[in-house]
């Protein structure tokens, strides 16, 4: 299926540029097999299908497939209507539909619908008519150009209902919208706003025009007035406008209430807006969508939250898009206005963000917010390139970079938290520099070693840093002869251990040793696990050293790796191990000893990372940075996907030809076929729409398959020449996180 899948700007709290746990949306159009792209409403049945009315026909989609139910009056089963659709799943989890031109009740059992009111309006050309709710004996329903109705759930007989005082005069354009709660109708209609109550048959009118309104909380409504959003009290029907700040000529073009009780906003020239009816205040907002290289603002007139959180939108013209609920909250730091967003070196602290990108300088980003300016050194100092490896300093005011001249030699600087300046680092560091390595290093690291230490590289040196008087200067530690050092790490026993763009070496006891690897390899990163086992990444995977020095594993693509060119470890607190790679982030569980992949459409900047960009925090935040920013993120906040619906059978064929069943393929138990009729194939779908692509598939035919057989993503089973005989089918899924729900069976 082809359709846009992008990243959409998220914004918190009306500022500028921010931070953004990077949702992820797909683009649904005619071209993926809707019926039109206007959609009116869509809602998710009790097997997981989603139901979508359009303009031009009733859609049912199943994650992949879009199926078109069309008018037929020479068919009473049906459906009467080709637009205008809404829908409702009652307690009993059967499926209304209120159309332009009546109201059906779907046959799950066979596909198809009783109709049970059909007219033409003859006023309303376009009409949004709803469902308010149910009590324990009918269903109430607005109808354009008909009125309120009541649908007797047993007898499925519809009855009119008078409103006293109510002023529903039908237009050219004409909607019914509201809720039913504790025995009263509120009503909002293109020309009056009610509330009726069904049991003593009275009315109250408000007296204020109301567009739509949803039920917020015990003690509130939120709806959308002429004036824009308001909050009406159920007690005494007073109304306060809410504080979402928008310009005067701002439309609120839609309102849902969601799973967890916020309120999604649709409003004009600021996008979804994400509203908390209990704090009464903006909790986020997305502003735009990206849609093959075009920005858009980000605008519906519908929303739906199916089962597993996914907020889908539709609108006018602009078809169905799906905001995927994001359980993975990487967040994503990103300069908007950079031409490059390749970040090499990053340190954080507790409320800011430093990354290095390659000729551009240093972004600083909020932690709480995100992107708020750039550091260009070459204009701070004319002798600096504008381009260094940045690291914490000793000062924790300070930060130190390690960079250039214009010439390209080694020129170390300090640029100022408090003061915002960049400074030379003191005479003696430029002229330690200057003697041990005047040209610079291509991989750069800087360790904290203690509270008056730093420890980086200078060249084949191994160098200490320290702060003496104010004045940061250096001492050799150990020359490498012969070798670039890549990177450093101090272990849980206090051993340094040192990777070159050839070897690995590690102190003990004042001692240095070389470290056996099976050929010459750059080590890019070094970490410890809980057991005291050392983790060395390169470009050849993951080598696991015992106590004794001596690979115990070796981690690569023929053995559990996503890809072999490892750029950074991280340890978690919890003791999982992470790094970054060219396929995205992995994790080995420790207590499990299982690994788990993360790419792009999990949040991530882009599947590629980058060689010494990445950071733990003290309080467990881990950071890594790509080819196009940073990713952040705690990894005990980090939720797998749990709903795994059944799997639906979606189609039967006997030699390559659809099965004529008189139910619906799903609901089929049993098949009694002759002996003859031994071609048998089976389509099935699992109805969950996070990531649809990365769901996996098996099947097994007891009789036929000694064990499950796996088919990726493939959503088919053939057996053509079945012997006579008893069988049983069997088919599972697993959702986008690799989670298998139970079989369902044939």
């Amino acid at each position: 299926m082809l359709r846009y899948r992008s990243l959409l700007l998220l914004l918190f709290c009306f500022t500028n540029i921010f931070a953004q746990v990077s949702p992820i949306f797909d683009h649904y159009t005619v071209t993926d097999g809707l019926a039109q792209s206007t959609i009116n409403h869509m809602i998710q049945d009790k097997n997981g299908f989603l139901w979508i009315g359009t303009d031009g026909g009733l859609c049912r989609f199943d994650g992949y497939t879009f199926k078109t139910y069309k008018r037929n009056p020479n068919n009473k089963h049906a459906f009467n209507s080709d637009r205008g659709t809404h829908f409702y799943l009652d307690h009993s989890k059967r499926l209304w539909l209120i159309s332009y031109n009546g109201v059906s009740l779907y046959r799950d059992e066979r596909d198809d619908f009783i109709n049970l009111l059909t007219f033409e309006p003859k006023t309303a050309i376009t009409t949004y008519n709803n469902f308010f709710g149910e009590d324990e004996q009918y269903i109430w329903a607005g109808l354009s150009d008909y009125g309120i109705v009541k649908i007797d759930k047993k007898t499925l007989t519809i009855q009119k209902v008078n409103i006293p005082n109510a002023d529903f005069k039908s237009s050219h354009t004409a909607w019914f919208r509201g809720f039913l709660e504790n025995g009263k109708l509120w009503i909002a209609n293109n020309a009056d706003f009610v509330i009726f109550d069904t049991k003593s048959k009275t009315t109250q009118k408000p007296g204020y025009p109301m567009l739509d309104i949803v039920s917020a909380t015990d003690n509130y409504s939120i709806g959308i007035s002429n004036g824009g959003p308001i909050r009406v009290s159920k007690k005494d029907l007073k109304i306060e406008a809410l504080p979402i700040k928008r310009p005067a000529s701002a439309n609120i073009n839609a309102l849902y209430k969601l799973q967890n009780n916020q309120i999604l906003f649709s409003v004009d020239s600021l996008g979804a807006v994400f509203f908390d009816p209990k704090t009464n205040m903006v909790v986020k907002t997305i502003s735009t969508v990206n849609e093959g290289g075009v920005k858009k603002r980000m605008r519906f007139t519908n929303a739906y939250q199916d089962w597993s959180g996914n907020i889908w939108t539709q609108s006018n013209a602009e078809a169905l898009r799906k905001l995927t609920y994001n359980a993975k909250p990487f967040i994503l730091y990103r300069n908007p206005y950079a031409k490059s967003n390749s970040v090499y070196s990053l340190v954080a602290d507790q409320h800011y963000l430093y990354t290095g990108n390659i000729n551009q300088g240093m972004d600083i980003y909020s932690k709480r917010g995100g992107y708020l300016k750039t550091i260009n050194y070459t204009k701070a100092n004319a002798k600096l390139h504008n381009n260094a490896f940045i690291s914490a300093s000793l000062n924790p005011d300070q930060l130190l970079l390690l960079g250039y001249s214009l010439d390209k030699k080694s020129l170390p600087f300090t640029y100022s938290k408090r003061t915002n300046t960049v400074d030379l680092a003191s005479s003696a560091m430029l002229q330690f520099y200057s003697k041990y390595w005047p040209t610079g290093d291509f991989r750069k690291f800087v360790i904290k070693d203690g509270v008056n230490t730093l420890i980086t590289n200078v060249g084949p040196y191994l160098v200490s840093l320290q702060q003496k008087k104010g004045v940061l200067t250096a001492d050799t530690i150990k020359k490498f002869e012969g070798e670039l050092l890549s990177c450093c790490f101090r272990d849980k026993n206090g051993n340094l251990w040192i990777g070159t763009y050839k070897n690995q070496y590690v102190q003990r006891k004042g001692k240095w040793h070389k470290i056996a690897l099976p050929k010459a390899m750059e080590i890019k990163t070094i970490n410890q696990d809980l057991e005291g086992n050392m983790w060395l990444g390169n470009n050849d995977g993951i080598f696991i050293l015992n106590k004794h020095n001596k690979i115990t594993l070796h981690y690569s693509e023929t053995n559990q790796l996503r890809n072999e060119h490892i750029y950074a470890i991280l340890r978690a607190n919890n003791g999982d191990m992470w790094f970054s790679h060219n396929k995205g982030l992995t994790v080995y569980h420790y207590k499990t000893k299982k690994f788990r992949h993360y790419a792009e459409e999990d949040g991530l900047q882009s599947t590629e990372f980058n060689s010494g960009a990445y950071f733990k925090t003290p309080d467990g935040e881990l950071f890594f940075g790509g080819i196009n920013g940073t990713n952040s993120f705690y990894p005990e906040k980090l939720k797998d996907n749990k709903n795994v619906p059944p799997v639906k059978i979606t189609q039967i064929s006997l030699f390559d030809q659809p099965y004529m069943a008189s139910i619906s393929y799903w609901n089929i138990k049993k098949l009694k076929l002759s002996y003859l009729q031994n071609s048998l194939g089976f389509d099935f779908t699992l109805p969950e729409y996070t990531n649809p692509s990365k769901n996996s598939y098996a099947y097994q035919m007891e009789g036929i398959d000694k064990a499950w057989v796996s088919t990726g993503n493939r959503r088919f089973a053939r057996y053509p020449a079945l012997p006579p005989g008893h069988y049983t089918f069997k088919v599972k899924a697993a959702n986008n996180d690799g989670i298998w729900g139970k079989p369902t069976t044939l």
